[in-house]
């Protein structure tokens, strides 16, 4: 079982993340269809260009609005729309829009802009070793700070998590490891601010404030955001489960690039979002008997609300590795 409000561990694991052992079991077995299934989608960086302009355009069209509809778009499009640019930014971190990683840089950059706060490039660090050492303690970003999950316990203490966890994410990754200061986090910046400030000078404050707020409302109660606690969180939708990663099947699939097939993403991540259903139909045999995500945003309310689930709620391995000089793995015992 999970552990009980209060208590102040996590659940941990002496054995590898379980994605390499089934990536190599399908591998064997399935090893030529799923090759064919790899590589950049091409409709990616067209599509992408949709949550994009639809804010941009947003932004001008509301700026003078009164404050409940200027709200209200602000929470229904703008939150949709950037939290699918969030998750298109994921997808391009994996260089699944072009062949060249230049291009997939370049491009997240670009799309980057309606979110207002250079994001992309330090996202692709932390997001690269949360799939190289998922659950590694102080190195895998993903997971709460023991402060965090000492704070915001409860019902009222997870319902504040849940409504400003998207400044968890953006601070608590400082926290745990700096990334390194390469040029293209620059080149992010200062198209991010160019493009800010082009924004206030030719639209006003209103038409930024309305991409700020549009990123908030992507990240707290917003019926997408449930997948921040879907794809990792125990016990939510198994008492006494102890998987670590869980897909979701639904129908926000649709503007969330498929990041609900979270399993097979872990399991094969140069695989795009447009393929992915097919991995799982290649194999139904390893996916099907998973746990699984019922829905986003029933897996916000059962998290605020059941006690047994906390922020706590989360698989470790490797205790101390983010003090290591180098993140070699310890021998599975």
């Amino acid at each position: 079982m999970a552990p009980i409000e209060g208590t102040d561990e996590f659940f941990w694991s002496s054995q590898p993340e379980p994605h390499d052992a089934r990536k190599k079991a399908l591998i064997a077995k399935y090893g030529k269809q799923i090759n064919a299934l790899m590589g950049p989608e091409p409709t990616t960086k067209y599509l992408g260009l949709i949550p994009v302009l639809i804010q941009l355009f947003a932004m001008v069209l509301v700026r003078d609005c009164s404050w409940p509809v200027y709200l209200t778009v602000a929470y229904v499009v703008g939150g949709t729309a950037n939290h699918s640019i969030f998750l298109l930014i994921h997808e391009v971190t994996h260089f699944l829009a072009f062949r060249s990683q230049l291009w997939n840089d370049f491009y997240a950059m670009v799309v980057n802009i309606p979110i207002a706060v250079p994001y992309a490039m330090t996202f692709k660090f932390y997001h690269a070793e949360h799939h190289r050492y998922q659950g590694w303690d102080g190195v895998d970003a993903d997971i709460p700070l023991p402060v965090e999950a000492s704070i915001f316990h409860g019902t009222v203490g997870k319902l504040l998590f849940c409504t400003f966890q998207i400044f968890f994410y953006a601070f608590r990754p400082m926290f745990v490891r700096q990334p390194p200061m390469t040029p293209r986090i620059v080149i992010n910046w200062i198209i991010i601010v160019s493009a800010n400030y082009y924004i206030v000078s030719t639209f006003g404050w209103s038409a930024l404030l309305y991409l700020a707020l549009s990123s908030f409302f992507a990240g707290m109660l917003h019926p997408m955001s449930g997948h921040f606690i879907a794809e990792h969180y125990m016990h939510i939708w198994h008492p006494t489960s102890n998987q670590e990663t869980f897909s979701y099947y639904g129908p926000l699939n649709v503007v969330a690039w498929n990041v609900g097939l979270h399993n097979e993403h872990h399991d094969f991540p140069n695989i795009p979002w447009s393929r992915l259903p097919q991995l799982r139909a290649i194999a139904p045999e390893f996916y099907e008997p998973l746990v699984k995500c019922d829905s986003w945003p029933g897996t916000i309310w059962r998290f605020i609300v059941d006690p047994h689930v906390t922020l706590f709620s989360r698989m470790k391995r490797e205790k101390h590795a983010g003090e290591r000089s180098t993140l070699i793995a310890t021998p599975s015992s």
